[in-house]
């Protein structure tokens, strides 16, 4: 087992604890819920969540380098109200905004999520054009509240890939449901598709 918990300044994680940056990323967890790691390639499941750490069974072997994502489960996706926007996202938008960028791109679900983003001093008033980038079946879900939102869109094939398949008609979350054999056939055409085999 693993347990994931909020990095209090600079932790240093090993096999046994991962640190991440995000206070309240246990809102909305339970057991039984599947995180994703690093696009996807380690698979978690919940086995025990409360306010400050969730423990996990680690389901697949793999190296897990620092600054990767975890990929919370579609109910617990920005379910926190800590909102979209952290004060670093905040601290980095303002910079953006004092260098006089054209363009913000933003991991959004929902339009309220670019509407914060838009709400940081100096955005309106630079016209800087918002992008928001899709990388989730929630933000697919919510597709035509975040087009009315942004000023563009840009498809996070990477990790949108890695957290959702299609497979005939049907769209799923990989990891959900499926055997380990099923599991592995799912992998492998992802892999195969973005050129990994």
């Amino acid at each position: 087992t693993v347990q994931l918990m909020y990095d209090t300044g600079h932790m240093i994680g090993d096999n046994s604890c991962i640190y991440v940056s995000r206070k309240d990323f246990t809102a909305g967890l339970t057991s039984g819920m599947s995180l994703y790691l690093d696009e996807g390639e380690l698979l978690f499941t919940v086995t025990y969540v409360d306010n400050e750490l969730v423990e996990c069974i680690v389901e697949n072997d793999g190296i897990l380098c620092e600054n990767k994502r975890v990929h919370l489960p579609l109910s617990a996706s920005f379910s926190s109200a800590e909102g979209a926007l952290t004060a670093k996202v905040r601290e980095d938008i303002s910079f953006g905004v004092r260098m006089k960028v054209d363009f913000i791109a933003v991991s959004a679900t929902r339009a309220q999520h670019l509407a914060e983003v838009r709400a940081v001093p100096g955005v309106e008033s630079s016209k800087i054009r918002i992008i928001c980038r899709v990388e989730s079946q929630v933000s697919v879900d919510n597709i035509d509240e975040l087009l009315d939102a942004c000023d563009a869109l840009m498809v996070a094939r990477g990790d949108l890939g890695a957290l959702v398949c299609q497979y005939g008609d049907t769209t799923f979350n990989v990891g959900t449901g499926f055997s380990d054999e099923e599991r592995y056939h799912i992998w492998g055409a992802r892999d195969q598709f973005l050129g990994r085999k």
